[in-house]
């Protein structure tokens, strides 16, 4: 699914609906129309405007953090704004379908070993407006985090990456603000018979899986050691178990058919 330009114009048909208070505070849920979000820095704004007619109502989407500004109309007679967490690729835009997690702790691992750690990852945020199930359009994307930008490998074949640091924790993080990082399980597996040092993981948010709740943006991922210096990661397509009480978000780059590259990455620029 392609993002709308800035400032058009999305219409949506079905019957009319109670408009709640305007509520403060953003969480990863519903919000019927129109509603008023204030959230630290951030102000999201849905706005009647003009009489409703026969094919609904007009709204008027505004989102202001910091410098950023985006506004929107919206055509609708019935449906809800959903926020999810997708893909921390898309701020300020679309420059790469690379991130890169650099532990601040060296993990050393064994041969032969398999290994599970926890680390945080950034997350996007998407605006969605739902008119009913598989009815819905991606109206705004925004990250409530600066993006930084790093290089994997050298500079004449290495990977432009969204960079993000993190500690390694043995289990679940302490309590990473959803709305800003969320926790990623990383499988490792050593395949080599020596011991290998791992200070970083790179992934193609390709075939990315993130999975959430108000309180919670998670996803599972694999690293598979090849060498000293190379290994391969990927997401795992098992859903999380259903005790964590989790739903999946929409994914992106899948709505959009864009094939950026191949979900598999090979880390071949050192570990």
């Amino acid at each position: 699914m392609d993002n709308p330009p800035e400032n058009n114009i999305t219409a949506a048909s079905s019957t009319g609906k109670q408009a709640q208070p305007p509520r403060q505070g953003l969480a990863y849920e519903k919000y019927t129309l129109p509603c008023r979000i204030e959230h630290g820095e951030l102000l999201i704004d849905v706005e009647r405007e003009g009489e409703q007619g026969a094919a609904g109502e007009s709204f008027v989407y505004s989102r202001k953090h910091g410098s950023e500004t985006a506004e929107k109309m919206l055509r609708a007679t019935e449906g809800y704004l959903l926020f999810n967490p997708v893909e921390p690729i898309n701020k300020p835009k679309e420059i790469t379908p690379f991130f890169l997690i650099q532990f601040r702790q060296t993990l050393t691992v064994k041969p032969r070993e398999i290994y599970e750690i926890m680390v945080t990852f950034p997350v996007d945020i998407a605006c969605m407006f739902v008119a009913g199930e598989q009815d819905y359009t991606v109206l705004d994307i925004f990250s409530l985090t600066e993006p930084k930008y790093s290089l994997y490998g050298t500079p004449k074949s290495g990977l432009i990456c969204r960079y993000w640091e993190s500690r390694v924790y043995p289990a679940a993080p302490p309590s990473p603000d959803p709305l800003q990082e969320g926790v990623m399980r990383i499988s490792i597996r050593n395949t080599t018979s020596r011991w290998v040092e791992v200070t970083q993981a790179v992934f193609s948010a390709n075939e990315m899986k993130i999975y959430y709740n108000q309180g919670k943006a998670y996803t599972e991922t694999y690293m598979k050691i090849l060498s000293d210096t190379s290994a391969e990661t990927g997401f795992s397509i098992t859903p999380p178990p259903l005790h964590l009480n989790l739903e999946k978000s929409l994914e992106l780059l899948a709505a959009r058919k864009m094939i950026m590259s191949e979900p598999k990455l090979l880390m071949e620029e050192g570990l």
